[in-house]
């Protein structure tokens, strides 16, 4: 009776999505694979995950045209390899890469990747389930997935369609931005709670993971903007909020009467519209969050502010004006980055060393097109338009030095800083490389035959040498 009960189900699920999958998740564990399971772990959502002396990384870019089948993907899986003290690959011959998912991470959204937490590793991977005609719908559905890191456990979170929806994995939770809503999936029992709805926009931290954190570090939330419909009295204005993973401390951090203290919403006097904002967030970093401000229905600049977070979501959140500290008395600049005692400014191809709320501000590089990435012993590392990524020296003799000369595939991840090294797709063949910081190139992770028969027949092998997989 059950097994008749079983089918029934299958057949109605088959049914109403039209999709059929079959993949067998089977594994005998991976040796040493819970060995730093709980450990910290470094870089989670991009390229590369570390997690105690292990490296984990996405082996190459893979294509959404070949086949998926758990237990025969090669280009795209996720491997692991062991580093030396000085972040360099451990050499054990033809055990130095291991693959733990044997399935294709790969998705449209560039800021995704994978994360671990724990024993766990969470993914995105095109789906290999067909249609009612046998096609198989790799671009059309997505599959959020997760493995343990011996290789066991694989499962099932979420199907959805499309390929390039804005996710973050939280500790045992799948959150989704779609929709204007924000989703939480509980990666265990699958239960699925909406956060909150008409949300304009949303920041999910890549941080560091870190065990032992207590739950209201502010690095274990995500931060929106949350829109409001036009009211008639106050203008337009939106509420800036933060929330853990699963939602149960969600709080409004702003909103119309956070800086109109003395207001009296039930007397005659109508309040400073000045001081009802709309606000755009930046950036978050190290427990501060950092955002614009415009005031009086989007007229008024407010110019850039930070809000420091630590200890706030300890009990019930209060706004403290005296943790707000203003940036910038302008709005004008696309992206920054804390620096010393300001921020590092981006406003068209210029950059600018932005002080003293913004009564200071000096040119520190002009006329190009880049992303910053970090700062790091008086340099700032920034990527050009065509992925070419080069320091230039702030403290020092204002130099700019190319590190990286050859352009990496950016289809997907882009190029991500873990210790001494750089992470990222080379060309032509789309495998991942490590670099070290002034140093070597290193090709990592196996290739699979085909490249590597290609490669070599036409002598084009990128600047490192491949390895060819066993398989």
């Amino acid at each position: 009776m059950f097994k008749k009960i079983f089918i029934c189900s299958l057949l109605i699920i088959v049914m109403l999505t039209g999709l059929v999958a079959c993949d067998s998740f089977r594994v005998e564990p991976i040796e040493g694979g819970l060995v730093y399971k709980d450990s910290i772990v470094e870089s989670n959502g991009g390229l590369v995950v570390k997690q105690g002396s292990y490296l984990y990384f996405v082996n190459g870019l893979g294509e959404y045209s070949t086949p998926n089948k758990f237990g025969q993907v090669i280009k795209g899986s996720i491997m692991r390899c062991e580093l030396n003290d000085d972040g360099s690959i451990k050499d054990k011959g033809d055990d130095t890469y291991v693959t733990i998912v044997p399935k294709k991470v790969l998705n449209g959204y560039t800021d995704g990747g994978f994360y671990i937490f724990g024993e766990w590793i969470y993914y995105v991977t095109p789906t290999e389930a067909k249609n009612s005609s046998g096609q198989v719908q790799s671009q059309q559905y997505s599959e959020f997935m997760r493995t343990k890191t011996d290789g066991t456990g694989t499962e099932v979170i979420k199907r959805i369609a499309g390929s390039s929806t804005q996710y973050v994995f939280m500790d045992n939770t799948l959150l989704l931005y779609m929709n204007s809503e924000i989703i939480s999936i509980n990666c265990t029992t699958k239960k699925e709670t909406t956060i909150s709805t008409d949300v304009s926009s949303v920041i999910f931290p890549r941080v560091t993971f870190n065990p032992e954190a207590a739950s209201a570090d502010p690095d274990n939330f995500f931060y929106y903007t949350k829109t409001n419909p036009e009211d008639e009295t106050y203008g337009s204005y939106n509420q800036l909020c933060a929330s853990n993973a699963d939602g149960s401390r969600n709080f409004i951090m702003t909103d119309k009467f956070t800086y109109l203290p003395g207001f009296d919403p039930a007397g005659e006097a109508l309040p400073d519209f000045n001081l009802i904002y709309t606000f755009k967030i930046l950036r978050y970093e190290n427990g501060r969050i950092f955002y614009t401000k415009t005031g009086n229905n989007g007229s008024v600049e407010a110019g850039i502010w930070s809000l420091e977070l630590n200890g706030a979501f300890v009990g019930e959140f209060e706004f403290d004006g005296k943790k707000e500290e203003q940036l910038s008395n302008l709005n004008i600049y696309s992206s920054i980055l804390p620096y010393e005692d300001g921020i590092l400014a981006v406003e068209s191809s210029n950059i600018y060393y932005v002080k003293n709320g913004g009564a200071d501000r000096e040119l520190i590089i002009s006329s190009l097109s880049l992303t910053m990435l970090e700062v790091r012993e008086g340099y700032l590392y920034f990527r050009e338009s065509d992925g070419k990524i080069c320091r230039f020296s702030i403290a020092k003799d204002k130099l700019k030095e190319t590190i990286l000369e050859t352009a990496p595939n950016m289809t997907w991840l882009y190029p991500e800083m873990l210790g001494d090294f750089i992470y990222y797709i080379g060309t032509p063949y789309n495998y991942t490389v490590q670099m070290k910081i002034g140093g070597g190139i290193t090709a990592i992770g196996k290739w699979t035959t085909e490249d590597f028969e290609a490669s070599a027949s036409a002598s084009a092998a990128s600047s490192a040498t491949p390895t060819p997989t066993s398989r």
